[in-house]
């Protein structure tokens, strides 16, 4: 981090930007971080100067009366999603009360009964991150996924129908609407949509919907991407949705050759039309076409090879899993029905909670549950206060499940290095932490 005038002449670097994080980041926000941060904001002020955060070209922080930064002005960019300044702290906590795992007894209600005619009327692209809010579609997606087989892998990957059967079955779990459960309405084959839609009505009678939700079902199934307002199918067949797309870590999902989504669609009607049809959609990357498990990059994926050889590499030596969570595994309590004023509150006490969702956690079950287990991070961002937030909610996360190991897998330091040489530095050091759960296990 650095600041400078607006036109970015006079530069030099804040050399406690951790404060400055501390104090502004999604995960602070409380008077006592600011007043640490203040010498620095009243100083950086005093010269005229903005701070430039680094995670995109004319993203800025700017000072207001020597204690408060503005991220937004007229001639900002908007911050990295992965960027700490990206959300206010008051925001923070809804996003991380979001991002907490959905009770299987709670019906998801997608498709109440007074939605607005309009809704879902006007196709758009919307890109999903663990800086928005998540959205209902996604909350259901992850929790069949969190649920199932497919989130952790042992050595040797179940066939693609063990995987979709693993998720059919935990459909049965979870509800739609009340005495609904997920699986009495779900399409898992794109290729059985046209059936499926003929079949809805008959199928929504015998679901036996509340009067104040309207039948409504699910699609689920891989895809190859999204173009124009449609979704891809395996087969270039294409399923128009009416209106929003969600699609995890990026703004599209073009098809590539390598490119594989796990997409939850939400299958029903508009009040003003009688026409079934997908309504919404929420698109997230998986691994592979052979592979369902949920990645966030194609960073995560390089990581999850080095893994995966690894685990083959050990195999008959010891047990190695690789779990790849989805949901906040932060143990800081939110209130169900916070106000916009309550969590400002909490914000100014106590700081914003962190979102602590490990990238992978390797687990040894013939250990004492959870002791030997060992968080992985996947460092994919080299801006500087990306790397400032990490020293924070790494050890966050070690600390929430009982102060087990980390080990991070870097994209871009050191910088002299090939990233084949950091791969082999991340696999070595890995190597070597397995290695002593071997002898610990023979011992």
């Amino acid at each position: 981090m650095w600041s400078a005038r607006h036109d970015g002449s006079d530069r030099e670097p804040v050399t406690e930007s951790d404060k400055i994080v501390s104090a502004f980041g999604r995960n602070g926000g409380s008077a006592a971080s600011r007043e640490a941060a203040k010498a620095i904001v009243e100083t950086a002020q005093n010269k005229n100067h903005w701070f430039f955060c680094g995670c995109r070209k004319g993203a800025i922080l700017a000072p207001v009366n020597g204690t408060h930064v503005r991220r937004k002005t007229p001639n900002s960019a908007p911050h990295q999603d992965d960027c700490p300044f990206a959300v206010e702290p008051t925001e923070q906590i809804f996003i991380v009360k979001n991002l907490r795992p959905h009770p299987a007894a709670t019906p998801f209600s997608l498709l109440r009964e007074h939605t607005a005619s309009h809704a879902g009327d006007v196709s758009r692209i919307v890109k999903e991150s663990h800086s928005t809010r998540r959205p209902g579609l996604a909350k259901l997606l992850v929790s069949l996924a969190e649920a199932s087989t497919i989130q952790r892998q042992g050595v040797g990957i179940p066939t693609l129908g063990e995987q979709f059967e693993s998720l059919r079955v935990q459909a049965r779990n979870f509800w739609l609407a009340r005495n609904v459960p997920v699986s009495t309405m779900l399409c898992s084959d794109t290729r059985r949509y046209d059936d499926f839609i003929r079949d809805f009505d008959q199928k929504s009678r015998r679901a036996q919907f509340p009067d104040n939700i309207r039948p409504h079902g699910i699609l689920l199934d891989t895809i190859k991407g999204v173009s124009e307002g449609s979704l891809i199918c395996n087969d270039n067949s294409r399923r128009p949705v009416r209106g929003t797309i969600s699609i995890f870590g990026r703004g599209d999902a073009p098809v590539k050759p390598w490119s594989t989504y796990l997409v939850a669609g939400l299958i029903g009607r508009l009040s003003s039309s009688p026409e079934t049809c997908l309504l919404r959609a929420y698109v997230h990357p998986c691994v592979s076409s052979r592979n369902l498990m949920l990645v966030d990059s194609n960073y995560e994926r390089g990581t999850l090879k080095i893994i995966h050889n690894l685990q083959v590499e050990y195999s008959g030596l010891i047990d190695v899993n690789v779990r790849k969570p989805l949901t906040d595994i932060g143990n800081q309590q939110i209130c169900d029905n916070i106000s916009d004023e309550d969590a400002a509150v909490e914000a100014e006490r106590h700081g914003a909670p962190k979102v602590l969702v490990p990238d992978f956690i390797l687990e040894f079950p013939q250990f004492a549950k959870g002791k030997a287990d060992i968080i992985v991070e996947t460092l994919g961002f080299s801006w500087p206060s990306y790397r400032d937030d990490k020293d924070v909610t790494i050890p966050a996360m070690q600390a929430a499940l009982g102060g087990i190991a980390a080990i991070e897998h870097d994209f871009h330091f050191p910088q002299k290095e090939h990233q084949a040489q950091r791969n082999d530095r991340f696999e070595n050091r890995l190597r070597t932490m397995i290695e002593e759960r071997v002898r610990k296990l023979r011992s």
